[in-house]
């Protein structure tokens, strides 16, 4: 397997957790398929999916998890379901959850599941401080997304400042308060060290975590320039490591400071990385940059409609093809806009179909 196949094979299992934990959604869907789209056109998706149905086989978690999407894929809900319950019943945390939800959404008992989930999520954070002391980058990473995570949270709660009439209830209330901040800034720190130990042992997932920390302005009084020159050296570490949102962000920052040509480099590492994003916003930047190749920015909205991630892309298209006089196939992409939830594209859809109705025919 080659370095950038092996790049989106990661994306592809990111891309999963994300659906497990979205399940319903059309764009965390579509990431799904557009990453095993680029790893068909790579060519190694046939050996993939022998190698993770070899593994199910053989009694492995994580090769029944990614065996039931792929039985979904094909049409098989059936087989899908059991893989996906085999993936469950062997402690992957992912088919746990999926499982325990789909059974709660559909008003059965998951009691037993969801205390297996956090048993199994218990088990986990021991395997990990364990493995981050032995010097495991994706130990460390769990161990500070979850630090992070928990931040956040304690963070989220304090941002909400309850109607208290009592003077003295109010001066408790800010006691507790200034605990959990400290609670929260603590986490933090422990959270980012984690990171940093991952990243420096060759985590991508880090890299681009501690990138997307020093872009959220913590303390968020910085201006926008700062956060991006905090950020870049993480994103470029990311993208170094072959991470897809690394790529993405750091094609970002490079086209806010003018690096056209290299935010365009950035943006197609992305892509082919499995980022699904990553061909709107390069598709993005060519439309700013002069002269305009009208050939390429089609083709880039063309890629952006194939990955079907952002209905905004038919309109895009729709307006490229309007203006060449392709009406036929502006109409085509205003429809599919339209279908996908496009507010704006209902009326460009009516105003096209009105000017089509009144223009001259000269036959």
């Amino acid at each position: 397997m080659d370095r950038e196949t092996g790049f989106a094979v990661a994306e592809f299992d990111r891309a999963l957790d994300t659906w497990c934990s979205w399940t319903g959604r059309h764009e965390a869907m579509a990431h799904v398929r557009f990453v095993a789209r680029v790893l068909r056109e790579r060519g190694a998706w046939p050996e993939l999916v022998r190698g993770w149905a070899e593994s199910d086989e053989r009694g492995d978690a994580d090769g029944a998890w990614r065996m039931g999407w792929v039985l979904l894929d094909q049409g098989d809900r059936a087989g899908s379901e059991r893989a996906f319950g085999r993936a469950a019943q062997r402690g992957n945390l992912s088919a746990l959850f999926k499982v325990c939800g789909e059974r709660a959404r559909a008003g059965l008992d998951a009691t037993a599941l969801q205390t297996e989930y956090e048993r199994a999520s218990r088990r986990r954070q021991e395997a990990d401080q364990l493995a981050d002391q032995r010097g495991d980058a994706d130990a460390a990473y769990r161990i500070g997304f979850d630090l992070v995570a928990r931040s956040s949270v304690l963070e989220t709660e304090l941002s909400a400042i309850p109607d208290i009439s009592s003077r003295r209830k109010y001066k408790r209330w800010q006691a507790v308060a200034r605990e959990k901040r400290d609670q929260a800034r603590e986490l933090r720190r422990s959270g980012e060290a984690a990171l940093r130990r991952a990243a420096e042992r060759g985590s991508a997932d880090a890299a681009a975590k501690l990138g997307a920390l020093e872009h959220e302005g913590y303390p968020s009084n910085d201006s926008d320039q700062q956060q991006n020159e905090r950020a870049l050296p993480w994103y470029r570490l990311a993208d170094e490591l072959g991470h897809p949102a690394g790529s993405w962000w750091l094609g970002h920052i490079l086209a806010a400071r003018g690096d056209h040509d290299e935010a365009q480099a950035a943006y197609r590492r992305a892509e082919i990385r499995g980022h699904p994003l990553a061909a709107s916003s390069l598709a993005s930047l060519l439309s700013r940059r002069t002269p305009l190749d009208r050939q390429a920015l089609e083709a880039a909205y063309r890629r952006v409609t194939e990955i079907d991630y952002d209905p905004n892309g038919w309109v895009k298209l729709a307006g490229l093809l309007q203006q060449r006089d392709d009406l036929d196939g502006a109409e085509a992409a205003y429809q599919r806009a339209v279908e996908r939830g496009a507010r704006e594209a209902a009326f460009a859809l009516r105003r096209l179909r009105e000017q089509r109705a009144t223009k001259p025919s000269f036959t």
